[in-house]
């Protein structure tokens, strides 16, 4: 079941989210990597998520005319356990959003999807 924000979230970390205009809390980096890595401590996984770019103070979808962009990681069920699934989407994440800065810059925010066992 999708999620907002998972609880035990560390103070700091909320307190570096930013809300989008579609009202969900984003991260930029590296602060986004810390707030997976504390969901997945907790067995949330980062479905995938949203990237978005602050436009006057208004976090948005869009860059001008060009869509930010997006990641995400579908289960195997038949092929994966729930843990298995959590280490690969905190992998899948890390390694896009890693590679995301390094192709554009660190000015950009991210709101991963957050879940708790899908497969219940």
């Amino acid at each position: 079941m999708p999620i907002d924000v998972p609880p035990g979230i560390p103070p700091q970390l909320l307190d570096a989210g930013c809300e989008t205009i579609s009202g969900e809390l984003a991260w930029q980096y590296p602060a986004i990597l810390e707030v997976v890595a504390a969901a997945a401590v907790r067995g949330y996984t980062a479905l995938g998520g949203e990237v978005f770019h602050d436009e006057g103070g208004r976090l948005d979808y869009m860059r001008g005319d060009m869509y930010c962009g997006n990641w995400h990681l579908d289960m195997k069920p038949d092929e994966q356990s729930w843990a298995e699934y959590l280490a690969e989407s905190v992998a899948v994440t890390k390694r896009y959003i890693e590679a995301f800065v390094r192709r554009n810059d660190a000015s950009l925010w991210y709101a991963p999807t957050f879940a708790t066992d899908i497969r219940e």
